[in-house]
């Protein structure tokens, strides 16, 4: 997996620890900041579900 840079990539592993999540490597994509912001924005929309704070 390719980071934008390490901050991301350090976010990137903080948000997965967070919510537990396991993923799939895509070498064809760099991960941006933008895109940690994403992903953390869905897995907590998605934990949320799961814990009734909708």
């Amino acid at each position: 997996m390719k980071f934008e840079n390490k901050e991301v990539e350090k976010m990137y592993y903080d948000v997965h620890r967070k919510y537990n999540i396991n993923s799939v490597r895509d070498n064809s994509k760099v991960v941006t900041y933008e895109d940690i912001l994403n992903i953390e924005e869905y897995f907590k929309n998605f934990d949320d579900i799961f814990n009734d704070k909708i």
